[in-house]
């Protein structure tokens, strides 16, 4: 395999998906917090080397790469979703109905 900057950034990216997979399991907040600072850093660089040629044998493996760093990114944000739909059940964002002065519920 070549040194394109490509192959170690998309292996950094998966195996920091696959953390911030993790953290969201576990809801570790501080941790996700953590890697998604990474993960920003490594975006940037990814767009950097992305402007760079990439080898025509090289194009291939790279793909596969990006669709399986593409498949865990759709995990983690299954899981972020479910976290959030969980919370909002939870922690209601809206006050609850109450009862005006006519004796209906009052519209918040």
């Amino acid at each position: 395999m070549s040194s394109h900057p490509l192959h170690a950034l998309l292996d950094q990216l998966h195996a920091l998906t696959g953390e911030q997979l993790e953290a969201a399991r576990r809801l570790d907040g501080a941790r996700l917090t953590e890697l998604n600072d990474q993960r920003t850093a490594l975006n940037f660089e990814l767009q950097l080397a992305l402007e760079t040629e990439v080898p025509e044998d090289e194009r291939a493996h790279l793909a596969h790469r990006a669709r399986e760093l593409a498949g865990l990114e759709r995990r983690l944000h299954g899981v972020a979703s479910t976290v959030v739909e969980a919370l909002d059940a939870a922690i209601p964002t809206r006050p609850p109905p109450v009862y005006g002065r006519t004796g209906r519920i009052d519209k918040r």
